[in-house]
């Protein structure tokens, strides 16, 4: 069994839908078939981490974790 979502977001720009499991896992999902893009356990220079926020403008993502860090990726 996989864990509770504690944060999920709509992407538009990937197309896709992001969201982040309680066990620490970071997943994307194509919006228009559901195909996984993405399932890995979230890391910060190798250490695991649990991402509790997440927020998307245009081509860049944001997100929050329980350790207190804000990180921001862009698209390309």
């Amino acid at each position: 069994m996989r864990a509770a979502v504690i944060a999920m977001v709509a992407w538009p720009a990937a197309r896709c839908v992001v969201f982040a499991l309680l066990d620490g896992t970071l997943c994307a999902l194509d919006a228009a078939t559901g195909a996984v893009l993405h399932d890995e356990r979230f890391t910060i220079d190798d250490v695991p981490s649990i991402v509790t926020a997440i927020t998307v403008r245009d081509e860049m993502i944001a997100v929050g974790t329980i350790d207190g860090r804000l990180l921001i990726f862009a698209l390309r």
